[in-house]
């Protein structure tokens, strides 16, 4: 849900804190992106749910992997009752990426919004991209979010798919 609902890269997800994540003000912070820089993002309503919702195994990172005290390696693919399923792969760190840009722009986000909401580090160069900061908002984030559970579900509520996987 994390990777769905932010966009992120999944190097993003994995390194999360808690401390990242400002829950007042509906906010993450991604300390290292691709470029190596620290950036703050909106989360939508969906986003700031799943991450409530989110069991604290650790007092440190957000999701903590099998090994105890570190992070998640990779995903898995689960059914509605959070069987895991094997059909010759599991979901992708890109799938869900594609399912975050594909609802943007049918919110009516532009290329750039959709980039920067992302993370993608690619849009703009130099000087120009520091007037980038405030390009996207709280609503562009809900307006993908809606999108997604349009296309996607989910078909029970978030806290009920959660407590199944």
């Amino acid at each position: 849900m994390a990777l769905l609902f932010t966009g992120f890269r999944m190097s993003n997800i994995r390194a999360l804190r808690w401390s990242d994540i400002d829950f007042d003000e509906g906010m993450l912070t991604l300390e290292r992106m691709k470029n190596g820089l620290r950036r703050t993002f909106p989360l939508s309503d969906q986003a700031l749910e799943a991450f409530r919702l989110t069991p604290r195994t650790h007092d440190v990172i957000v999701f903590e992997g099998r090994h105890y005290n570190k992070p998640i390696t990779g995903l898995r693919q689960i059914d509605i009752d959070g069987n895991e399923v094997d059909k010759g792969g599991g979901l992708r760190a890109h799938d869900t990426w594609e399912l975050f840009s594909s609802p943007a722009a049918k919110a009516g986000l532009s290329g750039p919004v959709i980039n920067w909401m992302r993370g993608d580090v690619t849009i703009m160069q130099g000087a120009a991209s520091r007037y980038m900061h405030d390009l996207g908002s709280h609503a562009d984030a809900n307006a993908i979010a809606n999108q997604i559970v349009a296309k996607c579900g989910p078909a029970l509520p978030l806290a009920e798919m959660l407590k199944r996987a």
